[in-house]
């Protein structure tokens, strides 16, 4: 008896520990957020500094609102990026 109580208190303590990370993951408990909510000027200004400082490569990032472009913005390492630039999938996905 005493090792089907360890084994469900086990069980039982694995399941909560895997609920609260996956929760935790998925909602970015830890994350603070760039810009407020629904705040999609000041989430482009903000996430343009995050590019310029930490960026090392060439980066194309379009804004779009209601179907329509409301901010682009492009940083170039060797080549040159504009609306026009191919990137692979690969790094669309980024």
């Amino acid at each position: 008896m005493y090792y089907l109580k360890l084994i469900a208190g086990t069980l039982l303590g694995f399941a909560t520990w895997t609920v609260f990370v996956f929760i935790s993951a998925f909602y970015g408990w830890w994350m603070n957020p760039i810009a407020a909510p629904g705040d999609s000027a000041e989430f482009f200004r903000e996430a343009t500094k995050i590019i310029e400082d930490e960026n090392s490569g060439n980066t194309a990032m379009m804004l779009i609102e209601g179907g329509k472009v409301t901010g682009e913005f492009y940083s170039q390492l060797n080549d040159a990026v504009n609306e026009d630039t191919a990137f692979s999938t690969a790094s669309m996905s980024k």
